[in-house]
């Protein structure tokens, strides 16, 4: 199954760099296409523009 999800050409899973991260009751996700927060199990997930994507690095993750 690890070579399924990891290899396969369908899998959402393998098509770049996600970075997480842990918060206070949940957890944030960014990919260049997207931010997904989840706080208490409820997940929002936005599409951003590569200059959000961005400002989300240094603001959410402190990466410069």
């Amino acid at each position: 199954i690890q070579n399924m999800v990891i290899e396969h050409p369908e899998s959402p899973v393998n098509k770049g760099n996600i970075i997480c991260k842990f918060i206070e009751h949940g957890h944030i996700a960014l990919t260049k296409q997207s931010f997904t927060e989840t706080r208490h199990g409820k997940k929002s997930k936005k599409e951003i523009t590569e200059k959000q994507y961005h400002q989300i690095l240094k603001d959410k993750f402190n990466i410069f």
